[in-house]
């Protein structure tokens, strides 16, 4: 095995979906046991980490898994021209996606999304297997194959290295990192990112765009055992864009409405959890899907 921590994350490439939805939901499962002793006099070196994670002794095969995203986007619209209304927004997104390795036809995946908010509702669900995604036609009720979605249908690493690949050297040196291993065979690690390098990440922070301003983010590896159990990052930001002379009509709902002139400011204030558990799962591929 090389000297890597292999976090199996099956379509991380849907992380840039969870930033763009503006939802209303339930809250996210706790999946990652992060809790330990972080404190701050327990700050452990970048060598200290390293050797943790690229351990090539660590086992980091997941069989199966589930993985939640988890978002909540406040956005608030502000015009120049006092014709028009300032315009907020709020909501939460949800992505649950259960995956496994299927021994006859590889990664089988089951993504379900929730997202409503402004008095909307929406909810859907796919599946992957043999490299291919389904949705359901709401019409037919039968499952199609569908193109140009943007997900990955194939397992996806994004391990220590990765993650951190596109950081220079020295801010990774410099980067506050933890390890607690105050419970027999369990060794948690915490690392938080610099909110203003965190565009530069690679992996899994690769879609975001480069002009927002980022918190401090936190990422955490969870091993028992020498196995790898978990991966959970949490992040928030606020990326703000200026849209210049645009015309608008001061009322969206009536065709004979007066257009005027104004300038548009618009504020994305956003709240990010992506959780990776190993664990056992089990789901059934619809009628319709092949197998």
């Amino acid at each position: 095995m090389k000297k890597s921590t292999k976090a199996l994350l099956a379509g991380l490439v849907v992380v840039p979906a969870a930033l763009a939805m503006t939802a209303c939901g339930g809250g996210a499962p706790n999946l990652v046991d992060t809790s330990g002793n972080y404190n701050a006099s327990t700050a452990a070196s970048y060598e200290e980490v390293n050797t943790v994670l690229t351990d090539p002794e660590l086992s980091t095969e997941m069989d199966s898994y589930r993985m939640f995203i988890y978002s909540d986007v406040a956005t608030e619209v502000k015009y120049s021209n006092e014709k028009l209304r300032d315009e907020r927004a709020k909501g939460v997104g949800e992505i649950d996606c259960l995956a496994k390795i299927d021994p006859d036809n590889g990664l089988q995946m089951k993504v379900k999304m929730k997202e409503s908010g402004g008095g909307e509702n929406f909810e859907a669900e796919m599946y992957i297997n043999q490299g291919s995604t389904y949705m359901q036609n709401p019409l037919t009720g039968s499952w199609e194959i569908q193109d140009g979605l943007g997900m990955s249908t194939t397992i996806t690493e994004v391990d220590y290295e990765s993650l951190f690949a596109g950081v220079d050297q020295a801010e990774l040196e410099g980067a506050s990192m933890y390890v607690d291993d105050s419970t027999d065979g369990v060794t948690k690690v915490k690392i938080v990112v610099d909110g203003s390098v965190l565009s530069g990440y690679g992996a899994a922070f690769d879609q975001i765009d480069a002009g927002a301003e980022w918190n401090d983010a936190e990422v955490y590896y969870i091993i028992k055992d020498g196995k790898l159990q978990g991966v959970k990052i949490t992040m928030s930001g606020t990326m703000t864009m200026t849209m210049e002379d645009m015309l608008l009509p001061v009322d969206v709902m009536n065709p004979n409405s007066e257009l005027v002139m104004t300038n548009m400011e618009i504020k994305v204030i956003t709240n990010i959890t992506v959780q990776l558990s190993a664990q056992d799962v089990n789901f059934d591929l619809p009628a319709g899907i092949v197998a």
